[in-house]
This record gives structure tokens, C-alpha cells and sequence, in this order.
């Protein structure tokens, strides 16, 4: 997620934004699931109440500790229901990103897949099984509101796979798939607030303009998980 975040930093003046309000893009690290929020300091706490748009990206960690694919999906789909719960507009997305993973080498362990280097995440794609399978379900009336979305970057790593011979190319491979997947969250970013401005609706400072009428900003409250 991090290095997703500097690849949108360095791309988006390139797509045209060095013209616009400078985009607030934050980085907030998820560090433990039963309660991901619980060493924010106060600034993070009040920058993940201010937010409207989510990207997540998780899994370095669990995949590394062996996690069950199964377990994996619990605590994936416990962290999106808690963003349904922390901010209940409808008009607030978000967006999972899968790990990255390809099934042409798969072995029978996770490694870590932190830089795409030494040994990569063949298995990893039955962890994004399950993940796919959370989803499908997601229209159902035990599953995920509409506004919470699955990107399913794995046809990247797929793609790129071929250039993994030697160092040098393991280098471009990495930079490449997080440029594209970096792309990719500026296109969603760019049709949300298109969304946002048909339906006339704009944050200003005050709060949120909806059809010429102000709802003023809510008082600030710290989540507790669940």
C-alpha cells in the first residue's frame, strides 16, 4: 500500500492534476485486525474519519504467518463491514486490492511478496480465491453493501511474469505492476468524483454540499472496532 501510494504521488501531476487542488492521498498502516486502529495517534484516527474514498491493501503479514485462506477471508471481510460501520454514507467506495500472486509456478508455502524478489507469492492465489468468493456474494443480504468493491489485480502479475529472468527485470516487473495498479486507483478516484459531481455533491470546508443544501461536518468520533 505504501509503495502504491508514492507511485500515485509521482503519476498524478503527470495525468494532468498539476493544475488542480493537490489530492490528500494518505498512507495508514493496518497493523493488527482485531482492532487495526488502535495505535493511531490522533492525527491518523481523525484522517480515517475525514476519509470518503478507501483503497486496502492487506496480506504481506497474514500470508506470511501461514494463515488459512480461509481465516484470511474472515479477517479481510470483518475489515471492510468496520468501514461500512465507520463511515455509513453511501456514496463513500471502497476498494479491495488483492495480493499479488500467479498460478504458474505455484509451490505448496506463502513467501513474502513484499518486493516481488527471490521467492514470489505462487501460492498466494488461493488466498485471492477466497477472496473472490467473498465477493460473489456480496450482493446477497448477508454480503457487502454495493459501494464495497474487489480490484483484482492478479492479471498484472500474470501479465508481467514473463519478465522475471533476472534481477534487472524483477526491478521493472515491480515498478510496473505497482504503476499500473497505482493507474488504476487514480481511474476509480476520477469516475467517483464524477459521480459525486452529477449527483451535485461536493466537499467544501464547511462539509457536504448535496443539491444546494449544506450538511455540516460531523463532530469528530474515534471508531471502536468491532
Amino acid at each position: 500500500a505504501e509503495r502504491y501510494r508514492s507511485a500515485f504521488l509521482k503519476l498524478y501531476p503527470l495525468m494532468g492534476a498539476h493544475s488542480q487542488r493537490p489530492f490528500k492521498f494518505h498512507y495508514l498502516a493496518l497493523k493488527d485486525m482485531s482492532d487495526p486502529t488502535k495505535d493511531f495517534s490522533q492525527t491518523s484516527h481523525q484522517t480515517f474519519f475525514k476519509c470518503k474514498i478507501f483503497f486496502v491493501s492487506y496480506g504481506i503479514d497474514q500470508l506470511n504467518k501461514s494463515v488459512s485462506p480461509e481465516s484470511y477471508g474472515k479477517q479481510v471481510e470483518s475489515l471492510l463491514r468496520n468501514i461500512e460501520k465507520s463511515h455509513p454514507d453511501k456514496t463513500f467506495p471502497a476498494w479491495f486490492l488483492t495480493p499479488r500472486s500467479t498460478t504458474q509456478l505455484p509451490t505448496n508455502s506463502c513467501h513474502d511478496e513484499s518486493n516481488l524478489r527471490g521467492q514470489t507469492p505462487h501460492h498466494v492465489h488461493q488466498y485471492n480465491e477466497e477472496i473472490r468468493r467473498i465477493f460473489n456474494g456480496k450482493k446477497t443480504s448477508t454480503g457487502f453493501e454495493s459501494r464495497i468493491y474487489l480490484m483484482d489485480n492478479t492479471d498484472l502479475t500474470e501479465s508481467f511474469w514473463g519478465i522475471r529472468d533476472n534481477q534487472q527485470n524483477l526491478d521493472a516487473m515491480e515498478t510496473q505492476i505497482t504503476s499500473a495498479v497505482a493507474m488504476r486507483c487514480m481511474e476509480k478516484i476520477a469516475k467517483q468524483v464524477q459521480f459525486w459531481r452529477e449527483i451535485n455533491q461536493k466537499g467544501i470546508v464547511q462539509g457536504l454540499m448535496r443539491n444546494g443544501t449544506l450538511t455540516p461536518n460531523p463532530e469528530f468520533v474515534q471508531y471502536i472496532w468491532s
